[in-house]
């Protein structure tokens, strides 16, 4: 969410690459950070966690405080707009999900057995 309303901030357009680039890029920076931060300190893991989420919440707040609709691309970004998916969104998803497969990153199942594909 922190990537798209950083995008959002800078001008770029709702629905570009830019703007999905940005979002996965701030999920991967996120991510590292928070595996960095249990290699680190693994026993105050999940108050690192919350912690993380209220700082990006509130970075979220800052940068969108100065756009007058900023309180509406909150909402929608949080209650989501999976009914309003138009088809070229589908086939971007699809082709990151082929991307993810092909790399290996999807195909994994978890200890219990369950397929993740």
């Amino acid at each position: 969410m922190l990537g798209v309303i950083a995008a959002h901030a800078l001008g770029w357009e709702t629905q570009g690459w830019q703007t999905q680039l940005a979002a996965a890029a701030a999920a991967l920076a996120g991510a590292a950070f928070l595996a960095w931060c249990e290699a680190r300190w693994p026993d105050i893991q999940e108050a690192l966690i919350g912690s993380s989420f209220a700082v990006a919440a509130s970075l979220a707040v800052l940068l969108l405080s100065g756009d007058p609709h900023g309180g509406e691309h909150l909402n929608e970004l949080l209650a989501g707009q999976i009914l309003w998916v138009g088809p070229s969104q589908l086939a971007r998803s699809r082709w990151s999900t082929r991307c993810c497969s092909v790399s290996g990153g999807c195909g994994a199942s978890d200890s219990d057995g369950w397929a993740f594909t």
